[in-house]
């Protein structure tokens, strides 16, 4: 069930109904129930492996926190560890794998022919994986109190709003949350709603309407080069942003409607100054989730220079390995890895290039240049992201450069893309609301903001978001980018 369909749109009011007006002791359990018949509506035999995840997890933490000494314990979470991994390595990259070994048995003269699997990725398992082995460690590290009630644990791992595509919440935050008695608040129920308002703005207004243009350009990339490629890897970078803040603002909005609090995903990434900035900003939950599990205990930034740049390159790879099955993907973090490895060593050689030519970065000039960078080079990584391989990407850096030309602003062919002149001014015009309320959200809570403006135009506003998501609900059925993966 996604978030911009009809179903959800019945199924949620029913759900919010009923859990204010049963009693407080049936509501974790009627959670439980609604949560797996969304995820179970899609394909219900996915919740094979959400209850086996679910199971081992648990088990698991049961076990830590019975077991008498630390080496009993720490075999614990690795057997909790390599099952879930297992299930997450086989659907998602056993295909792969044996690609890599076969191409890496060709280097030395072996002829292997893979044998390729025919793999339905179960929907959201990378999201409720790493959210269920947070729990694990968390649990061995002795920082959340190992859970007793499985009806509560497992309504952890499977809470409707965020299985699909997170933000993928830690147990210390959420856990403790379903003993909480939630009353109807009527600001925080506004608040909540009007967050989901602006979530479906930003996935059936912007997403859906860069996804037709980006389509057309790097599904036939072939057709095009110059300008039309770079304007068309700008506008994606628009698009994977709003497609997937737009589900991390439904899902916070949707859990604070009944009251509870998921974690923040996105905050401006495109206002970063630098790369190290902006992925600090950008899917903050599985960034954080890297540093708390992956990048300090290999040691943070607590060892020697090229060291902590190890670290960081091993942070980066993964995240490339958790966003896809393939190389392009890989090298898309690698890319990300190595630009902010060099931002750091170059930060001498900046300050001294200040010292010299007498100008501070630290203006407001300064940083829109800074600002400006970062987004190109977070765009040129995206290359490989939007790729199908590399070889593709190769490809479109190369064409990129052929041609070169502004006439493809001029005459008419942006407006060939798929779009349309209408909708292709709609979307300008969207992406000027994005931008403004993102400006606003830079200095302050942007819907407290707005909620403190008279009515009339706090409401003009509503209006307009509503209004601009009626026109569009011919695009609404497409699917979220981020469950795919």
């Amino acid at each position: 069930m996604l978030f911009n369909s009809i179903p959800f749109l019945i199924f949620f009011p029913t759900v919010v109904l009923l859990y204010f007006l049963i009693p407080n002791r049936f509501r974790t359990i009627w959670l439980l129930f609604v949560s797996y018949y969304y995820y179970m509506y899609l394909d219900p035999k996915y919740a094979l492996f959400l209850i086996a995840s679910t199971f081992i997890t648990y088990t698991g933490g049961r076990l830590i926190a019975n077991a008498d000494t630390v080496k009993k314990k720490k075999g614990f979470v690795a057997v909790s560890v390599i099952l879930n991994l297992f299930f997450l390595i086989f659907f998602k990259y056993a295909n792969f794998l044996t690609d890599l070994c076969s191409g890496l048995l060709a280097l030395f003269g072996v002829q292997y022919e893979p044998v390729r699997l025919n793999l339905i990725l179960p929907v959201g398992i990378s999201f409720y994986t790493f959210q269920s082995l947070s729990y694990i460690i968390d649990s061995y590290r002795g920082e959340v109190k190992t859970e007793k009630n499985i009806i509560k644990y497992a309504l952890f791992v499977s809470f409707f709003p965020n299985i699909l595509a997170g933000p993928i919440e830690r147990s210390k935050n959420l856990l403790k949350q379903f003993e909480e008695k939630h009353v109807f608040d009527y600001n925080r129920v506004r608040d909540g709603l009007i967050l989901m308002l602006w979530g479906y703005f930003q996935k059936v207004v912007i997403a859906a309407r860069l996804a037709i243009l980006t389509d057309m350009v790097y599904g036939n990339f072939e057709n095009y080069t110059g300008i039309t490629l770079v304007i068309g890897i700008f506008f994606y970078g628009f698009e994977i942003y709003c497609d997937f803040a737009s589900y991390s603002n439904i899902a916070i909005g949707a859990a604070k409607v009944m009251g509870f609090t998921l974690m923040t995903n996105f905050r401006q990434p495109f206002f970063s100054k630098n790369v190290k900035e902006f992925w600090r900003r950008w899917h903050i939950s599985l960034n954080t989730w890297f540093v708390d599990y992956l990048y300090i205990p290999m040691g943070g930034s607590r060892v020697s220079k090229w060291r902590k740049y190890f670290n960081t390159m091993v942070v980066f790879l993964a995240s490339g390995m958790w966003h896809g099955a393939s190389l392009n993907y890989i090298i898309w973090g690698a890319v990300n890895g190595i630009f902010q490895i060099a931002g750091d060593l170059l930060k001498p050689v900046r300050k001294q290039c200040c010292r010299l030519l007498h100008y501070d970065f630290s203006n407001r000039i300064g940083k829109a240049l800074q600002i400006a960078f970062t987004f190109i080079l977070f765009h040129i990584s995206l290359v490989f992201f939007v790729s199908g391989s590399v070889h593709d990407a190769l490809e479109i850096f190369r064409r990129m450069f052929t041609g070169l030309s502004l006439r493809p602003l001029f005459d008419g062919t942006l407006y060939g893309l798929g779009l349309g002149v209408a909708n292709f001014y709609l979307l300008l015009f969207s992406l000027v609301i994005l931008l403004i309320v993102d400006l606003i959200q830079e200095k302050k809570e942007a819907f407290l903001y707005l909620a403190a403006r008279p009515f009339v135009i706090r409401w003009a506003f509503y209006y307009l978001l509503i209004s601009m998501i009626l026109l569009s609900c011919n695009l609404s059925t497409q699917e979220f980018l981020y469950m795919n993966f």
